[in-house]
């Protein structure tokens, strides 16, 4: 929670940066996967995932995954499908298993460099924004409901995590320079060849009109080509909830039965506040006390010792239980007013400590807030009634039609669309409501005809559910319409494999000769050079074309695909290019990052076996994959 406080910032305008990195994976099937599920041995049926004597719970990780598809505006069904769900859970894991690796290797920091760390990452963001870094870290500690305890023990494993990366990145052997050397000489290679262009278009007289018969199958072969989608036409039937909380009405004596009976709650214990300053050295810090001690305000005090008032932090509530052992001793055993300086690992405090007495609210001074929290109270149960009653009564069967006559709602016909969310001509179907409109057209298509689905939560605080009014089955244009398209394609195939037969001959022609050069095909004979594989060729050699170049010998005859026909060609003469240091520079760093990345992958697998580390895969289906 710590660490993901400081990646995304405090609410209130704190920028989101990126706080650490290490390498992230991409092979797959890192994790075991416990498809019997619920983790025999006793582990909880809530926990999504287990290393070693962690678990990641299924509430936990869910509000990772969401926070991260609204980012690319995904929801979690097509993320489960398409396998996004699983990927962002194997994250979560790899970085649990780096945490336990890493913590088994007693890689453990001081609290004075993880300060110090922490003190380096909020600057940018406290300069940014004009006040001192012990505000920003109020902030953040705050908005994200964390103590100082928590920041400093997350940021400590986040670094273990880092060090042990690193120090793993570097324990593997650097490539030889004769390697990096190799490789250079590889890619600054340049190929002559000599080609003959063999067009499709050459052998158009040779091809006879089509029949019947050779038409029909063409069509036939490629009739996916002329397939027209499934399309499912729908009503949108959402519920009109603008006017609930207009209608709820919360008289006098209900918020004054709701004080009287709930008084504990307007009680207050006695309370601590303190007001403080930061300081690194201990000799400014008790200079400032000093002056405090005689009578002069804290932040005058900070001011007049250090020339600014940065390390300063206005009085705030504090419970002991979100302070460093250090402050918690000093404030909870101490007297109201100055308190002599105390050491933490964030610097020196210099603090006054300010007791509030016990006390009630009082009635008149607290009704406003009790009745706006009765009103979202009853707001809530009417929200949560209206769509149980939608619930019934579509799943009794109700059309929307019927359904609109008993509540207040309202029913959009959505025109027939695609999986791909578009009409027949192409228009985006929904797209007035973007934010919901993927979940919604996945519901579509796992409704049958005349079902609805269950109530959804929609954005902006809207209900609503999907009936599926009609299917229309995936067809297929028939042959008369696509007739010509179809007769055209036949030709084209015709005139490929007449030239796919005369280059064969032709091959196997010069291949036989005592001397197979190109001149014997008795056509035009063109030259293509300086041939490299890091610039893009012009035609007709094709980027495809240029690995096969490479891989023959000086004088072997073959062929490629080009744009307009085969290619029949012959390697004449190869060059090795100046190596400049750049180029080896570039070479040995992409190297080093491959040979990296494999002993990572390695030790991460060797890691996850170490720990047992496994998923619970049912549980994912039940909370992820799409039901009808």
């Amino acid at each position: 929670m710590a660490m993901s406080a400081l990646r995304q910032g405090a609410s209130g305008g704190i920028g989101k940066f990126i706080l650490f990195g290490f390498l992230v994976l991409a092979a797959g099937g890192l994790v075991f996967t416990d498809v019997g599920g619920f983790f025999r041995g006793g582990v909880g049926s809530m926990n999504v995932a287990k290393i070693g004597d962690d678990t990641i719970s299924i509430y936990d990780f869910d509000r990772t995954a969401r926070t991260t598809l609204n980012q690319i505006n995904m929801s979690a069904d097509q993320a489960y499908q398409m396998g996004y769900i699983n990927q962002i859970l194997q994250n979560e894991v790899r970085s649990l298993i780096l945490a336990n690796a890493a913590k088994d290797s007693g890689l453990q920091l001081s609290r004075s460099k993880v300060a110090n760390e922490i003190r380096d990452l909020i600057k940018p963001m406290a300069d940014q924004q004009g006040i001192s870094i012990e505000e920003m870290l109020d902030q953040i500690l705050n908005a994200q409901r964390i103590s100082e305890r928590q920041l400093v023990d997350d940021m400590n494993k986040q670094l273990s995590i880092d060090i042990l990366s690193y120090g793993l990145k570097g324990a593997f052997t650097q490539p030889s320079e004769v390697l990096a050397d190799d490789m250079a000489e590889f890619f600054s290679q340049t190929r002559d060849i000599e080609y003959v262009l063999v067009k499709y278009e050459d052998f158009a007289k040779e091809v006879a009109e089509p029949t019947e018969d050779d038409l029909n199958a063409q069509y036939q072969a490629t009739k996916e080509r002329f397939a027209i989608p499934e399309k499912r036409k729908i009503k949108l039937i959402t519920l009109n909830l603008a006017d609930i909380e207009a209608t709820t009405e919360v008289t006098e004596e209900e918020i004054r039965s709701e004080y009287d009976n709930n008084i504990e709650l307007f009680s207050h214990p006695e309370t601590r506040q303190i007001e403080q300053a930061i300081i690194e050295d201990k000799e400014q810090a008790q200079k400032v006390f000093d002056l405090v001690n005689t009578g002069t305000e804290l932040k005058k005090a900070v001011n007049d010792v250090l020339g600014n008032t940065t390390s300063y932090i206005p009085a705030n509530e504090v419970d002991e239980s979100n302070l460093l052992d250090e402050l918690a001793d000093a404030l909870f055993e101490a007297e109201e007013g100055p308190i002599e300086p105390v050491k933490t690992v964030l610097g020196y405090h210099v603090m006054i400590l300010d007791v509030v007495e016990p006390y009630v609210d009082v009635f008149e001074d607290v009704k406003d807030d009790i009745r706006k929290e009765i009103l979202e109270v009853r707001v809530a149960d009417a929200r949560f009634e209206l769509a149980n009653s939608l619930d019934d009564l579509l799943a009794g069967g109700a059309s929307p039609e019927e359904v609109k006559e008993q509540l207040s709602v309202d029913v959009i016909d959505v025109a027939p669309f695609s999986l791909n969310g578009v009409t027949a001509d192409n228009t985006p179907v929904l797209s007035d409501l973007a934010e919901d409109r993927a979940s919604i057209i996945s519901e579509a298509f796992e409704l049958y005809e005349g079902e609805s689905s269950q109530v959804l939560q929609l954005a902006n605080d809207k209900m609503g559910a999907v009936y599926l009014s009609s299917i229309t089955p995936k067809s297929y244009q028939a042959l008369d319409d696509v007739a010509e398209t179809v007769k055209q394609e036949w030709i084209n195939d015709q005139k490929r494999q007449l030239a796919t037969e005369y280059v064969a001959n032709a091959l196997t022609e010069l291949k036989d000769a005592a001397e197979p050069t190109l001149s014997l095909l008795e056509k035009q004979v063109e030259q293509a050079v300086a041939l490299s594989r890091s610039v893009a060729p012009q035609a007709p050699v094709t980027p495809q074309a240029l690995d096969d170049i490479f891989q023959k010998s000086v004088g072997e005859v073959f062929s490629f695909d080009a744009k307009e026909g085969l290619v029949i060609a012959s390697v004449k003469d190869y060059k090795f290019g100046d190596i400049g240091e750049e180029l080896k520079a570039s070479i040995s760093t992409r190297l080093d990052t491959e040979l990296e990345n494999e002993g990572f992958t390695l030790y991460i697998d060797e890691q996850q076996s170490k720990y047992n580390a496994i998923i619970n895969q049912r549980l994912l289906e039940q909370t992820y994959a799409p039901t009808r």
